[in-house]
């Protein structure tokens, strides 16, 4: 395991001991004078009283050790002068970033601990008093933290003189301390292998420990103890670091995992039975890397393959993390093609009525069928027909150009002579089945069979239905005779045609009518009618014949039935009904009902007769369906009732009648035993109810004066009463009450002060009737009144009243209107300005005009009325635009040391208005710098300076050229400065153009003119021309050539 050395921290703690204690409460947080915090002059001073000290800190080593506890005394002591009481705070803070530091532990009662922004104070409570000494302590546990850094403790004390804040003195002092802490256990994970393969556990990471104390313990979350695992399966994973010390760290990893192998097959199955064709793409896909397939069978490798016979194919597929993954691939083939023929035999020599089917089994549904005959079909069967006897072939060729070849022999037939002769026996009546076909038949040998066209067998056709009829004979010989067009025939349909039905006009009437006309059959008709002889009848033992057609006329209304016969009795029956023809409803006409009630409150019930305003019906009224109770005081409204009125033939006509029920008698009202009231008091008068007597309910109503029970006002107050009953009816009786009294109320107002004030005064006095008097006003309130209008009113001991209603008055509201405000012309700058008028303008006003020089902000103008003393404010904002600036640079210096292709482009935002740009140079000089002044509407200006660097020109600073020597080892060695690198080389011979380098250097050429072309990464282009000189013997060489060594060197 590595050593790591512990790391020397210092922790300082600052103790900051504050006295600020001419009083003797307890010390406030924040006074100790460390940063961040005040100190206790702030309050305390005022030139010290002639005291002087120092505040002393003791009991902490100057190196600590971490999470140790030590007893920390301070000690404030007086050198000068006689303080009276002393007090002190101290803080301890990390001198690395200020933070609190450490653990304190208040021992002592004189003493307290308080907290403030996550800093911990310690300090007196109370303060402490000196008396005869000069010194005063106090002590606390302090327990150190486990850190690396200094730790200082700010202490301040205050040396009081007991008589406020003033004449104290303040002293502070600092120490600093070193905690030797240890690293945090800090812990990562290094070298993490993924799993290999899909669902596997050969994951591996290794846990790096850092801090802390070793020996340390790992802890896996798969069980893993060591600082490498190895078996770790595809997700997150922790570790958990124990070191020496119990503490403990945690760090995750994700595994990761290829997905799994898997394959996307594409089959394309053998095509016919015993092929070997089949084909199998197998599009394996996921693992790591390259995916190799390997085939059972010794098909061998390849993830494509082809020639494939039918059967199970195992393929084990394999990634580069020699994972694998085993599929199975079926390979299927279509059972053998087999055309399963059937031929039937011609019937007799020369009928041609063979035929062969053909339904084939196996291959690939559907076939094509390619017979001798040329007959050309496709499909899953097929049959040719019509064949005479004979051999014959078949092609077929199934869905995937499989082919089966067969053939077949249909039989010739054996030569007949059969005849035969029907007998046919016709139908009788239509729709009968009574028909009848016999056939003689010739030439034929017993036994025969018939095979009817109706599916019968028998001998005899019959009985059957008119109809087209064919029939197959065949003899013992298998001859066969087919007989077609044999037709049973039958009458047209007897018919008794309805051809009309006259209803009758009313119910009671014999004005219907029935008119048909016969039809179909066979001649020689007989129609009997069910009742009674009609017109155009003659009777033939006792019923009724009737010539065609018939007219039945003179009907009521009712059912009749005949019965019709043909010539071969044929027969047909019918029932018609002649209705009533009278589908009139009756007419209703209805009128209002009033019914009236009795003396006693009481009415009858309606009649019809009460509601008939007249009804009629176009034949005769049978029935009315109308009913009302009996009526009362309780049915006193308008009522709706429902009315029915039938005629003879079922008609009706529903109606609604409505009846009013109506009271007419009025009440009764007497006020002769209440009589004239006369009282010389106001308190409560109280008087019997005139007597009210009606047929029905009524009400009671006072319509003037006031109800019994009540203070009358003074003089003659008239009282009225009306009984009112439920129709209206009135009657109507009064009385009078006098009042006799001298009560008078005096009211003085004096108005608010200001608009809106509420201090306007109401006085109320009482004189006359009856005292003591009692007032009472609106709201409540007779002092602190605001503007509107109060009822007064005064009430004296025998409960007379008086009232008088007045208004509070208030001035005109000043009115303060702004004329215009003038906003700052640039941002920033104090030239806004704010024009008021006030109104009314027949007061003078302390404040009024206009206010100049204005900075942007907001302003509250306060008016003042002169006379009154009233007031108003507005508000009134002074805006400013936006500062004026330039945003979004784009600065390119030149891209060639004389080129002027600079670029300054820039957004200007802020100001007013337009803009105007000016520059103090031109800007294609590209050199130097260049001051942007931009000036809006207002005159407003913003400048910024920008600095344009040129690029130095391409030069060459050094050259070493060295001569050729009769051979191509000539060179020129150079070194480019200037431009921008990186650099391109292009070296050609001034003699022939050709190409010789494109490196910084040239080497091994003959003696020439050479010219380089050099190219910085700005595309700036510069070329230079050299000489390679030929040495032909040592009296060429100069000092600076170096091309000849002479050996052996002697």
């Amino acid at each position: 395991m590595p050593f790591r050395s512990k790391k020397h921290a210092i922790g300082a703690f600052i103790i900051v001991a504050i006295l600020f204690l001419s009083f003797s409460g307890q010390h406030p947080a924040g006074n100790t004078g460390a940063p961040g915090d005040g100190i206790c002059s702030n309050c305390h001073g005022g030139g010290g009283g002639g005291f002087d000290g120092d505040i002393d800190i003791s009991g902490i080593p100057s190196t600590v050790t971490p999470n140790t506890t030590y007893n920390v005394t301070m000690t404030l002591n007086a050198s000068t002068g006689s303080p009276v009481r002393g007090g002190f705070q101290v803080v301890a803070l990390q001198d690395a970033n200020d933070n609190n530091a450490g653990d304190w532990t208040n021992n002592g009662g004189g003493s307290s601990l308080l907290t403030q922004g996550g800093r911990e104070y310690f300090g007196h409570n109370p303060a402490q008093f000196f008396g005869a000494g000069t010194s005063v302590s106090w002590d606390a546990d302090w327990t150190a933290p486990n850190i690396m850094d200094d730790v200082t403790f700010y202490a301040v004390g205050n040396l009081a003189n007991g008589s406020g804040s003033g004449g104290d003195k303040i002293v502070v002092n600092t120490l600093t301390v070193t905690v030797m802490g240890t690293d945090p256990l800090d812990v990562t994970i290094s070298n993490v292998g993924d799993v290999s393969c899909f669902d596997g556990q050969d994951g591996t990471a290794f846990a790096t420990v850092s801090g802390g104390t070793p020996p340390y313990s790992y802890v896996w979350d798969n069980g893993e103890d060591e600082a490498t695992a190895v078996e770790l399966d595809a997700g997150n994973h922790d570790v958990t670091v124990t070191d020496d010390d119990g503490d403990s760290g945690v760090a995750s990893i994700f595994i990761s995992e290829p997905s799994l192998i898997e394959i996307d097959p594409d089959i394309e199955h053998v095509s016919c039975f015993d092929e070997g064709d089949g084909f199998v793409e197998l599009n394996a896909f996921g693992g790591t890397g390259a995916l190799v397939c390997e085939w059972s069978d010794g098909i061998g490798p390849g993830c494509i393959q082809a020639d494939l016979e039918s059967g199970l194919y195992f393929i084990t597929i394999t990634d580069d993390n020699n994972c694998e993954v085993i599929e199975e691939i079926e390979i299927f083939q279509p059972e053998l093609l087999l055309l399963n023929m059937v031929a039937t035999a011609e019937t007799m020599l020369g009928n041609m009525d063979g035929s062969i089917t053909s339904t084939p089994s196996g291959g690939t549904a559907p076939y094509n069928f390619n017979w001798s005959t040329g007959l050309n079909e496709n499909g899953m069967n097929s049959t040719v027909d019509n064949l005479p006897g004979g051999l014959y072939f078949l092609t077929v060729v199934d869905q995937n150009d499989c082919e089966t070849i067969e053939s077949i022999i249909v039989e010739a037939g054996p030569g007949c002579d059969i005849a035969a002769t029907p007998d046919i026996s016709h139908i009788s009546c239509n729709r009968d089945s009574t028909g009848m076909i016999q056939l003689m038949v010739t030439g034929a040998t017993a036994p025969i069979s018939y095979s009817w066209s109706n599916g019968d067998t028998t001998e005899i056709l019959g009985p059957v239905p008119a109809g087209l009829y064919s029939v197959e004979l065949n003899d013992a010989n298998d001859c066969m005779l087919i007989i077609n067009d044999l037709l049973v025939t039958e009458p047209d349909t007897l018919k008794a045609q309805l051809l009309s039905v006259t209803e009758t006009s009313c119910a009671d009437a014999s004005d219907g009518e029935i008119v048909l006309n016969v039809s179909g059959g066979v001649g020689d008709y007989e129609l009997t009618w069910s009742n009674g002889v009609t017109n155009d009848t003659s009777i033939i033992d006792m019923d009724t014949i009737v010539n065609i057609p018939d007219t039945l006329s003179g009907l009521m209304a009712g059912v009749y039935s005949f019965e019709l016969l043909d010539g071969n009795n044929c027969f047909v029956t019918d029932t018609f009904t002649v209705s009533i023809g009278d589908t009139v409803a009756p007419t209703l006409i209805l009128e209002q009902a009033t019914i009236y009630l009795d003396s006693s409150g009481q009415a009858p019930p309606a009649s019809f007769a009460d509601i008939d305003a007249g009804s009629f019906d176009n034949c005769s009224i049978d029935s009315v369906a109308f009913e009302t109770p009996s009526f009362d005081c309780d049915d006193i409204l308008a009522f709706d009732f429902p009315v029915t009125l039938f005629d003879s033939a079922g008609n009706s006509t529903v109606g609604t009648a409505n009846i009013i029920v109506i009271d007419t008698i009025a009440p009764q009202i007497d006020c002769s035993a209440i009589g004239n009231i006369v009282s010389n008091s106001c308190d409560t008068i109280n008087y019997q109810l005139p007597v009210v007597t009606d047929n029905c309910n009524y009400e009671l109503e006072m319509t003037e004066g006031l109800p019994s029970g009540s203070g009358f006002p003074a003089g003659e107050t008239t009282v009225e009463y009306v009984a009112i009953d439920e129709c209206g009816n009135t009657a109507i009786c009064s009385f009078t009450v006098t009042v006799n009294i001298d009560l008078e109320l005096t009211v003085i107002t004096t108005d608010a002060s200001c608009f809106g004030a509420m201090d306007g005064v109401i006085e109320a006095s009482a004189s006359g009737g009856t005292p003591p008097y009692t007032y009472s006003i609106t709201g409540g309130s007779y002092d602190s009144l605001p503007s509107g209008f109060y009822s007064i009113m005064v009430i004296d001991a025998t409960n007379c009243i008086a009232m008088e209603t007045v208004s509070i008055l208030e001035p005109a509201m000043i009115d303060l209107s702004l004329v215009e405000t003038q906003d700052a012309s640039c941002f920033g700058v104090a030239d806004g300005a704010i024009s008021l008028d006030v109104l009314p303008d027949l007061y003078s006003w302390d404040i009024n005009g206009d206010y100049n020089m204005l900075a942007p902000g907001s302003y509250v103008v306060t008016v003042t009325d002169a006379g009154s003393g009233c007031t108003t404010t507005a508000e009134y904002i002074i805006e400013q635009p936006d500062e004026l600036g330039i945003e979004n640079v784009l600065q390119v210096n030149p891209s060639c040391y004389n080129d002027s292709d600079c670029v300054l482009e820039f957004d200007v935002v802020g100001g007013t208005g337009m803009t105007m740009i000016s520059y103090d140079q031109e800007l294609s000089m590209c050199d130097g710098e260049v001051i942007v002044i931009v000036e809006d509407e207002n005159g407003c200006q913003y400048s910024e300076t920008f600095n344009f660097i040129r690029p130095d020109s391409i030069s060459i600073e050094n050259v070493v050229i060295t001569p050729s020597a009769d051979f191509d080892n000539g060179s020129i060695e150079i070194d480019v400065a200037g431009g921008t690198v990186p650099y391109t080389f292009t070296w050609t011979n001034d003699f022939d153009g050709q190409v010789y380098g494109n490196d910084e250097d040239l080497f091994n050429v003959l003696t020439g003119d050479y010219t380089v072309e050099i190219t910085d990464a700005n595309g700036c282009i510069s070329t230079f021309s050299f000489f390679v000189d030929e040495i032909t013997s040592t009296t060429d060489l100069d000092l600076n050539d170096k091309i000849v060594r002479l050996s052996p060197n002697p």
